[in-house]
């Protein structure tokens, strides 16, 4: 009987009335397969009947077009054997831009080296990069701008010693960007290293 077939996408992030096209394949023997797709949004249980298949792959269009719209799409596959014991389930989460960064504070600092290290904030279910700008407060202008992909931790080298700078940190997906946290900064005058100063 059909079986889901691994490491397909099981999760899929959608913004409110925006189609996307959700993919089930399975494996069976004899290949010749029928389906079956159900949405639930824990409220209901609604066949869709408008798909397209061939073999043992199959695809539908799907639009959340209100809040119930989101849930989880089932893909219910038969041969002449019989039917899967258990559906392939595919999850609809919304997707909008990410929340903006948390507790984002300066971990290390020098004459010339700033380290801002943040946590994430949910990423509107989708992939975020994490980003500073640092702007130089004494030239008024835009010194560094740094993207992150794994995680917001930023190391900024080479600034200009006993300078001060604002640092702009947000996230961004494909769907925006979020909120901006504003931090103010100094590069260290002397290194105590040399001078003694404390």
């Amino acid at each position: 009987t059909p079986v889901c077939k691994e490491d397909q996408k099981t999760l899929y992030a959608v913004a409110p009335n925006e189609s996307i096209l959700v993919t089930c394949d399975v494996e069976a023997t004899p290949s010749n397969v029928s389906y079956m797709w159900f949405f639930n949004n824990s409220l209901e249980i609604i066949e869709i009947t408008s798909f397209k298949w061939n073999g043992t792959y199959a695809e539908v269009y799907y639009r959340p077009d209100t809040l119930y719209g989101y849930g989880v799409l089932y893909c219910w596959a038969r041969n002449e054997v019989g039917s899967q014991k258990e559906p392939c389930s595919f999850s609809i989460i919304p997707a909008g831009p990410p929340e903006a960064l948390k507790n984002c504070g300066v971990t290390n600092k020098s004459t010339t080296r700033i380290i801002i290290k943040c946590e994430p904030g949910y990423n509107g279910g989708l992939k975020q990069a994490f980003h500073l700008e640092v702007f130089n407060a004494a030239l008024d202008r835009l010194q560094r701008n740094i993207t992150q992909y794994d995680q917001p931790l930023f190391v900024v080298n080479d600034l200009p010693l006993g300078t001060s700078f604002i640092l702009a940190l947000y996230a961004s997906n494909s769907k925006g960007r979020s909120n901006s946290i504003a931090l103010t900064v100094y590069t260290v005058l002397y290194s105590k290293k040399t001078t003694g100063m404390y």
